[in-house]
């Protein structure tokens, strides 16, 4: 019993890792595609909200693996 609530445990933190990578990366890349069309900036944007994206996922990261300790 103890073996699979620390089974399911482990997964839950690794679903929540996967979700706050993919979902600021993924919505920066098409929300930047999307105003990159809308203004003539391409690459512009969608490579600002990729980067942006990126330093939310750090810090979501962080603050994950800040609860699990």
């Amino acid at each position: 019993m103890r073996a699979k609530k620390k089974l399911y445990q482990s997964l839950s933190i690794a679903s929540q890792l996967g979700f706050s990578i993919a979902i600021p990366l993924v919505g920066g890349a098409l929300l930047g595609s999307f105003l990159d069309s809308k203004f003539d900036t391409a690459p512009k944007l969608t490579l600002s909200l990729i980067f942006f994206g990126l330093f939310i996922s750090g810090y979501n990261m962080y603050k994950i693996m800040k609860e699990v300790k």
